[in-house]
């Protein structure tokens, strides 16, 4: 026996196979939008301003001995490691972040001067750009709080501020 037309089976196969297709399109569509561009590479920029914040945190909480600031709110932060083969004592070298012309940047202080240093943990200088503000303060002994406030690359939108409480342990 021969057939003639379409079955309601493959009628209803067929749709929910061009739904499917359709359905498809549309999500491609969206995620090649410049909207779900923009939010993704906003993504990846506060996931490395972020990192950047994480690498500086670890820094200064390991840190054999934090200078600057001793008390109250500063755009430096000055410190030294600890010494060269495990020690407890503070390296020789001084350490510093400091904000200027719109970039967070990463040196060091010998006896010989100051220069600026080409990495930091994997980060090349200036660590972070277009910061309108920056500081670092320090609310007790142990306590050192890092406040970033960085304007989104490319955009006129609103600064979006990136905050760390650092718990020293050298106290």
């Amino acid at each position: 026996m021969r057939r003639v037309g379409w079955y309601s089976r493959e009628l209803v196969l067929f749709l929910m196979f061009l739904a499917i297709a359709g359905g498809a399109s549309v999500f491609f569509f969206f995620l090649s939008s410049r909207d779900v561009k923009s939010a993704q590479s906003d993504y990846v920029w506060s996931l490395q301003v972020n990192s950047v914040l994480d690498r500086v945190a670890g820094e200064l909480a390991y840190a054999a001995q934090v200078d600057h600031p001793f008390e109250g709110e500063s755009k430096e932060c000055w410190y030294r490691r600890p010494a060269v083969g495990g020690a407890l004592e503070p390296s020789l070298n001084q350490q510093g972040l400091i904000l200027g012309d719109g970039m967070l940047e990463y040196v060091t202080r010998m006896a010989s001067g100051t220069s600026k240093t080409r990495a930091f943990q994997g980060f090349e200088n200036p660590l972070l750009r277009n910061v309108k503000k920056a500081s670092f303060e320090r609310r007790s002994s142990n306590l050192l709080v890092v406040s970033v406030t960085v304007q989104p690359p490319g955009t006129t939108g609103e600064a979006q501020i990136f905050e760390r409480r650092i718990c020293l342990r050298s106290r």
